[in-house]
């Protein structure tokens, strides 16, 4: 039984022109093999990053990391799986072993969040 891997690309277009992309956008891999998936955002400086994974049944979206700078990165689930973020416009998660439990629809997505000041007008 091969693991089904479907993925998804989170994007949002802001006057700024950013995108993101999510390779592969579909992978089939055999238990037991190593599995690689990438994300990059264009156009942002150190976005937010995150890996979420659905079930092939659907239902609840699975926070499994997020990042929010290069060599910042929490693990939350999946534990097999590393995060990996080697840039600021870059993020992945691998596994040297993917396990059939891993089959579902992985999404990338990325945010921007300003620093709060305070002064006077």
């Amino acid at each position: 039984m091969n693991c089904l891997l479907t993925l998804v690309s989170l994007h949002v277009s802001l006057c700024l022109s950013q995108s993101i992309r999510q390779s592969p956008l579909v992978l089939v891999t055999p238990p037991g093999h190593p599995v690689s998936i990438n994300c990059t955002v264009d156009g942002a400086d150190t976005p937010n990053m995150y890996w979420y994974r659905q079930e092939p049944t659907g239902g609840t979206l699975l926070l499994l990391s997020y990042s929010v700078s290069k060599d910042s990165v929490e693990q939350l689930t999946l534990s097999h799986f590393q995060p990996e973020r080697p840039t600021n416009s870059q993020f992945s998660i691998r596994s040297s072993t993917a396990q059939v439990n891993d089959s579902g629809t992985y999404y990338c997505a990325w945010s921007l969040t300003g620093e709060q000041t305070e002064g006077k007008p």
